[in-house]
């Protein structure tokens, strides 16, 4: 669509363009006209692209779950946060709600439905949602719950500037620090903080040199570091951290998981 408007003493036009990847290009100049009050709309024929989107685990057992459009056992597999499936992308309606039904990926048996709102599906749009459940210590049935979607992932598809990669957090564990569930991300030392996170939230991607670093989930009040271990990061790569399990749960300890994309 483009839009032409003249108010007083300035001209504007700007072409907004829906492009693959749900990247948004605008053009703008301005110049002196007379003092006239004047818009005009008009639309053009480039096409729009669909949502796309993938679903993560953050289950505290480190579980996995595959996704369908009705509760029928017998209804096909829409999507699955299995290993194989951690980069593929599926399309869907943009702009458009969808319910989805969680099944257990071991046992097959139905856990939960799940309502994503067209408002996070933009048109054009490339999405994460993590999925996590809504207690510590699961119900019967459990609860689930996701964050995630509003093109979360559109900055995998920038140019990252040499000797960098990128890193996203996310934040499964649920009730510790028991004061405020908010840990922080450090690289090599806790002082060097790269970002807090809530559960059950995702970070966006963050700039982390390339190289061998030590990765640090530490408490953001006290700086306790409640888990750390070392990871490679190449150039250009994009990792997810899923920060998953119950704090003093020896079945269930917490830990650092690292997607490479």
């Amino acid at each position: 669509m483009f839009i032409f408007q003249t108010t007083s003493n300035t001209r504007v036009m700007k072409n907004y363009l829906a492009v693959p990847l749900g990247l948004l290009i605008a053009f703008s100049f301005a110049d002196c006209t007379n003092t006239v009050v004047e818009t005009v709309i008009v639309h053009d024929t480039i096409p729009s692209g669909p949502a796309m989107v993938r679903f993560i685990s953050m289950m505290s057992d480190g579980s996995d779950f595959n996704l369908k459009l009705t509760s029928s056992v017998d209804a096909p597999v829409f999507a699955s946060t299995l290993t194989v499936s951690k980069t593929t992308y599926l399309p869907l309606v943009p702009d458009s709600d969808v319910h989805y039904y969680c099944f257990s990926a071991k046992t097959g048996k139905l856990l939960d439905s799940i309502p994503i709102a067209g408002s996070v599906l933009k048109d054009a749009s490339v999405n994460s949602f993590a999925l996590f459940y809504h207690d510590s210590t699961p119900t019967s049935p459990p609860r689930m719950q996701f964050a995630g979607g509003g093109n979360n992932d559109s900055g995998k598809y920038r140019p990252v500037h040499q000797g960098y990669a990128k890193l996203r957090l996310i934040n499964g564990v649920r009730s510790y620090p028991a004061s405020r569930a908010i840990v922080n991300i450090d690289i090599d030392t806790v002082t060097n903080t790269l970002t807090a996170v809530a559960e059950p939230e995702m970070s966006d991607y963050m700039p982390v040199q390339t190289g061998n670093h030590k990765l640090i989930i530490s408490d953001i009040e006290t700086q306790e570091v409640l888990w750390s271990g070392f990871q490679i990061f190449d150039q250009g790569g994009f990792y997810t951290a899923r920060y998953i399990g119950v704090h003093g749960d020896t079945t269930r300890p917490d830990r650092l998981i690292v997607d490479t994309q």
